[in-house]
């Protein structure tokens, strides 16, 4: 399993992960996986589109999406 830290919004506390920072081929898959859905807009984060809600990685390794 990928060592990813989790980071939080200052402002909205929101807990995300930067896609830059998984591995590949991992940070692959979990992209494809999340096209397609909602993404935190991190205001602090220098590149906030690369930017996923924590949960949706967490729920991606336990294998629920």
């Amino acid at each position: 399993m990928p060592d990813v830290p989790i980071h939080r919004d200052r402002a909205s506390s929101i807990p995300y992960v930067r896609l830059r920072e998984i591995p590949g081929p991992a940070r692959t898959f979990f992209a494809e996986n999340i096209q397609y859905s909602t993404v935190p807009g991190i205001s602090e984060d220098p590149f906030p589109m690369d930017c996923a809600y924590a949960w949706d990685w967490v729920d991606f390794l336990n294998g629920h999406r």
